[in-house]
């Protein structure tokens, strides 16, 4: 069978696919993971050895014997990166709001937002109206009563820098709190 095309192998499949139209998987035997189900679209299988799959109107999560074990019925869903998956609907007003789910299809947090990042070190960005924060893998807003203009990941020690324009920099640590006392000015 030949096929319009492909990308590189990760965690031992390819993701392939026919006129644009039609995807699928084929490990480095040559094998098609699914030869009776083509999907709409497909993501490469991720560390755990789930990959993201539109199939009709539907979407949802399959595994490395192309079973699928979480079948949604969200916009979009991707691949998951460190035990999430990002994945977002229309809301009321017509816009994209985007969340999380764990590996048994269950919702983060309650919230949607306009956008979500990756967790890193236990949180992940998230952004509403322009301003950033972070949540946990509960959830949990950490911190809610200041939203941020801008925001980087946690590092490995437990913090993250954040920036606000009228204050400048300041880092963040685990528990929701401003670390120094004094906010660096960017001037």
């Amino acid at each position: 069978m030949w096929f319009n095309g492909a990308v590189d192998f990760t965690n031992g499949f390819s993701v392939i696919f026919l006129k644009e139209k039609d995807y699928n998987f084929i490990d480095k035997e040559g094998k098609i993971l699914s030869p009776n189900r083509w999907f709409k679209n497909a993501f490469s299988f991720s560390e755990n050895g789930y990959a993201s799959v539109w199939f009709g109107k539907e979407t949802g999560i399959i595994d490395t014997t192309g079973k699928i074990i979480i079948s949604t019925n969200f916009d979009h869903v991707e691949t998951f990166v460190n035990g999430f998956a990002r994945v977002c609907k229309h809301d009321e007003k017509d816009y994209y709001v985007w969340n999380l789910i764990n590996t048994k299809g269950e919702l983060v947090s309650e919230d949607w937002y306009k956008h979500v990042g990756f967790f890193k070190n236990g949180f992940c960005q998230v952004i509403n109206y322009g301003k950033y924060n972070f949540i946990d893998t509960q959830g949990k807003i950490l911190s809610p009563n200041i939203w941020f203009d801008s925001v980087h990941d946690f590092d490995d020690c437990g913090f993250a820098l954040v920036y606000q324009y009228n204050l400048g920099y300041n880092c963040l640590n685990s528990q929701g709190q401003i670390s120094w006392p004094k906010w660096i000015d960017s001037k």
